[in-house]
């Protein structure tokens, strides 16, 4: 449950910036079909990505928002030049480290 929680999360943050990138009035998430057809700038084929994510493998379907949230990334460099995603694709990549040892108690 927590899982899918998050992948909703994610999908709502990228629906907004959707929304920003296509100048659209953020008008509700009831009915995701009725809100990308209002999008002209979009990741290909993205209502079937969205509930795909839902329907393989947690690491497939973090793989395909991923993807999304990338394609995300490159619209907003296209649609809107002055802004450097930069820090913001570097973040997104960030990785912890992973500990070779247990921590000092």
């Amino acid at each position: 449950m927590q899982l899918y929680h998050a992948f909703a999360q994610v999908q709502q943050q990228l629906l907004h910036v959707l929304l920003g990138v296509n100048r659209v009035y953020y008008f509700g998430f009831k009915w995701i079909d009725v809100v990308a057809a209002q999008l002209r700038y979009k990741p290909d084929n993205l209502v079937h990505r969205f509930s795909q994510v839902y329907q393989v493998t947690p690491a497939e379907g973090a793989g395909e928002l991923t993807a999304l949230v990338e394609e995300t990334y490159t619209l907003v460099e296209q649609q809107f030049p002055e802004v450097d995603v930069t820090w913001l694709r570097s973040v997104f990549h960030y990785r912890r480290p992973v500990w070779d040892h247990a921590p000092p108690s």
